[in-house]
């Protein structure tokens, strides 16, 4: 696992399917994806406790890799952090959970040291699928956190 950075190209992690479950016991995997013009490869997936913002202990790690990266190149500047979901659910619940998920992300980066004025915070919902949301997969990829540099 870990992140790393090199140039030109846009990836995202892999993640086996959610449990979609609403337990506290239970984890959701979200796509983590950086935007750049460097390269940024998070080869974690980012979990999330049930249908909540409460980021995993493993995932709260992988954002401290991010942060590094982050402080190591100021020159990035304002960082989008996207929250997007799947079809599951009524639209307005998956818009703010997805808001609140970024939130979490954004939370977790300041703690690690990168200045919240840097950070942007968005909750798509469902309005930017990746996949169809027609298939398990589908909705599985949707679900994710992404990272637009803003020029």
């Amino acid at each position: 696992g870990g992140v790393s950075m090199g140039r030109l190209r846009t990836t995202g992690s892999e993640a086996g399917p959610s449990s979609g479950g609403s337990s506290p016991d239970e984890t959701e995997d979200w796509h983590v994806r950086f935007h750049v013009l460097q390269e940024v490869q998070i080869r974690d997936k980012l979990e999330f406790s049930g249908s909540s913002a409460t980021l995993r202990p493993a995932s709260i790690t992988t954002l401290q890799q991010v942060a590094a990266i982050l402080l190591e190149n100021m020159d990035l500047g304002k960082v989008m952090v996207e929250g997007h979901s799947c079809t599951d659910g009524p639209a307005d619940w998956n818009k703010t959970l997805s808001r609140e998920r970024a939130d979490s992300v954004l939370e977790c980066l300041t703690n690690a040291g990168v200045q919240e004025s840097r950070l942007l915070p968005f909750g798509y919902g469902y309005e930017k699928p990746l996949h169809t949301n027609d298939t398990r997969e589908g909705r599985h990829s949707n679900r994710r956190v992404e990272f637009l540099v803003v020029p």
